[in-house]
This record gives structure tokens, C-alpha cells and sequence, in this order.
């Protein structure tokens, strides 16, 4: 079986975190897009190869 490494290209932050409750919302991936929404439900649109907003 051959290894495989894995390198963070890039991180971001996403609204005020969820606090003590549990958020069952996952991104989206369209393309190079990455969608995410924060506790509120506002919805980002970020770069998928740059994490760019």
C-alpha cells in the first residue's frame, strides 16, 4: 500500500463557532468553490485552492 501525506494548504474561519451546540452542517463543494455556512446560517463562498472569500 503506498503512503500518502497530507500538507494543510490553507485554513479559515467561519462566523462565531457554534458554542455548546452541535452543527450537523458539512461544505459544499462545487467546482472550485467551497460553500459553508456559520450557526446564523450566513453562507460563504470561499476558494477551494486558496481559501479566499
Amino acid at each position: 500500500m503506498e503512503k500518502v501525506v497530507l500538507h494543510k494548504q490553507w485554513s479559515r474561519s467561519i462566523g462565531d463557532g457554534q458554542g455548546k451546540t452541535y452543527n450537523m452542517m458539512v461544505p459544499a463543494i462545487d467546482g472550485d468553490r467551497i460553500y459553508a455556512a456559520d450557526v446564523t446560517g450566513e453562507v460563504f463562498s470561499l476558494d477551494r485552492l486558496t481559501g479566499d472569500v
